[in-house]
């Protein structure tokens, strides 16, 4: 070959050379012109990290997770989700005698109750990370994610991600996108907030399927005046922590009561719990909640979250967090309307929701 011909081949080449390397800048540029409006979100809470449109909505949950939200042009406020992107993330502990793929199995076996999985557990990557996952449909099409966090014990990133798209308007695209930005980080506590450490799945060891028995009066004798509509809550079997029955009923304008029983025996754990926006509990979870934060109820400036955790057999309070207000430092007497029990609390903060301030 002549060193001229060798020469326009080197040539051709160079040119075709540039034109991929334009094409691959070109490509990049794309992307990167694709990210624009997008916003970096951190929460070194919950120990994470990703970008999304600026166009979402991001809100802490009642499961102090993280919400990232956008609505679809047919979706209805108020009403249940049927189009959009729906994207939750938060961080939970799975018990030593599981592995994380076994959890994540029982917790696709619950789903069983309200719904179908369409695909079962199975083991996936989203960004750089491996992981387990399973496909539902239960008031709407979800998949549930669970990320291993190496560094911390037993603990795990959850996702999940509800992708309806009705008008095709590439949701799920766009989620897959938010999703390949995830990174995992270092977490950070706050001090002075116990609240902080609160890990908000503490998973309950056994299920209890026996026979239920009813309530034992003997062991709380003031519950006799709501035993018809205590009796047959207890009838629906265990609701929380494996073998306990949570039972509420209405106590007046923005007002609940609850008993806790334990299924096997119908003796009263909890009798006359109070709460103003409802307790949030499940069957295989140890932890329960009253005044739950969801929904942006937490602005009320008396409203407190207060967590618990059964351990066996005692309601143990974990903490509680109230939202930011300027409280006078003087001892106030409240009595619990359903017990009629009268305590004196440090400050009027420290009243637990429902409990009437006596004058």
């Amino acid at each position: 070959m002549g060193s001229k011909s060798f020469g326009i081949i080197i040539i051709i080449l160079l040119v075709i050379g540039t034109g991929i390397v334009g094409y691959i800048k070109g490509w990049f540029s794309w992307m990167d012109l694709e990210r624009e409006g997008w916003v970096l979100y951190e929460d070194k809470d919950i120990g994470f990290s990703l970008e999304y449109p600026q166009e979402l909505r991001v809100e802490k949950t009642h499961e102090e997770g993280v919400y990232f939200s956008l609505w679809g042009p047919t979706q209805i406020e108020n009403s249940e989700f049927f189009d959009g992107i729906s994207i939750l993330v938060r961080r939970g502990k799975y018990p030593e005698n599981l592995s994380l793929k076994s959890f994540a199995e029982r917790d696709a076996d619950e789903i069983k109750r309200i719904g179908t999985i369409t695909k079962p557990v199975h083991e996936l990557k989203i960004s750089d990370y491996d992981g387990y996952g399973y496909t539902a449909n239960a008031i709407g099409v979800f998949e549930d994610i669970y990320i291993p966090r190496e560094d911390e014990d037993r603990e795990y990133l959850f996702i999940s991600l509800s992708v309806p798209d009705p008008q095709n308007q590439g949701y799920s695209e766009r989620a897959d996108e938010i999703l390949s930005t995830l990174r995992l980080i270092d977490r950070e506590i706050e001090k002075g907030d116990s609240c902080k450490h609160v890990i908000y799945d503490y998973p309950t060891r056994e299920i209890y399927s026996g026979s239920v028995h009813a309530p034992d009066f003997s062991t709380k004798p003031e519950a006799r005046t709501f035993r018809t509509l205590i009796t047959e809550g207890a009838k629906n079997g265990p609701n929380f922590a494996g073998n306990y029955t949570i039972v509420t009923w209405g106590c007046g304008s923005g007002c609940q009561s609850s008993a806790i029983l334990d299924a096997r025996t119908g003796k009263f754990i909890e009798y006359g719990l109070i709460s103003t926006e409802g307790l949030l509990y499940r069957l295989h979870n140890d932890l329960l909640t009253l005044n739950p934060r969801n929904q942006g109820l937490a602005a009320s400036g008396s409203l407190k979250t207060e967590y618990y955790v059964m351990k066996n057999g005692i309601l143990e309070s974990l903490c509680k967090k109230r939202t930011e207000e300027v409280c006078i430092q003087v001892i106030t007497k409240a009595q619990n309307p359903i017990t009629k029990e009268m305590k004196e609390f440090p400050t009027p903060c420290d009243v637990p929701g429902g409990w009437q301030v006596v004058r």
